[in-house]
């Protein structure tokens, strides 16, 4: 059985499947910035405290599994930039900053793991319309001609960017499980170059048509979105 995609919503009745969708997007937003922003000794609480929380969550460890090996290539690519060109006395301190970065990566991937698994789109669309409706009664109750305006509808908007994420990891798992069943498992530069030639235009193409049918199921099913 093959990996779910990175990123995929993993329907459940865990704890953190019962946290309200905006509590989950504040705290992924805050442990993303925390990630970035804070000292390199501070990582290794905030790891302890993300660990729980999968736990807690009870992730897929084929979902772990997929982000470990979408970080290694990161980490591959980013160790051989910083190695190339690096002078002998600067090559220890090069990689241990990019072993920084890339801790700092790793939680910020487990924490959106965490999020996006534990979290549907429909969810998350509620709870930002629960803001949006209650932006727009505040503006009703302003006097004279203000309270006629419409708040847009920001809520779909962006719970459609954000479901965007796991979409574009679940094509690139369905192109490339088809190019390998009929191209096979190539190795050496020549084969991937061509895998990456033939994949990503048949990503798009996917993802385009995932839009076009999410924009019929809208306007057949919304009708604030007309």
């Amino acid at each position: 059985m093959s990996a779910p995609p990175l990123f995929a919503y993993r329907p459940g009745s865990s704890p953190v499947h019962r946290v309200p969708a905006l509590v989950k997007l504040a705290l992924y937003a805050l442990v993303a910035t925390g990630a970035l922003a804070v000292p390199p000794l501070a990582l290794v609480p905030l790891a302890a405290c993300l660990f729980a929380v999968s736990c807690l969550a009870r992730l897929s460890p084929a979902s772990l599994l997929g982000a470990a090996r979408a970080l290694l290539a990161y980490a591959l690519a980013v160790a051989f930039f910083r190695v190339l060109g690096a002078d002998k006395d600067e090559l220890i301190p090069a990689l241990s900053d990019a072993g920084v970065y890339l801790a700092r990566l790793a939680l910020i991937l487990l924490g959106g793991s965490i999020f996006f698994e534990t979290t549907s789109s429909c969810a998350l669309r509620a709870g930002l319309e629960s803001i949006q409706d209650a932006i727009q009664s505040i503006i009703e109750r302003l006097p004279g001609p203000t309270k006629r305006l419409r708040v847009p509808d920001l809520a779909l908007s962006l719970s459609l960017t954000v479901s965007f994420i796991p979409r574009v990891f679940s094509a690139w798992e369905k192109v490339d499980r088809a190019y390998r069943a009929r191209a096979g498992n190539g190795r050496g530069p020549r084969a991937a170059y061509r895998r990456i030639c033939v994949l990503i235009p048949a990503m798009i193409l996917a993802l385009l048509s995932g839009a076009v049918d999410t924009d019929r199921a809208l306007r057949n099913r919304s009708p604030r979105y007309h």
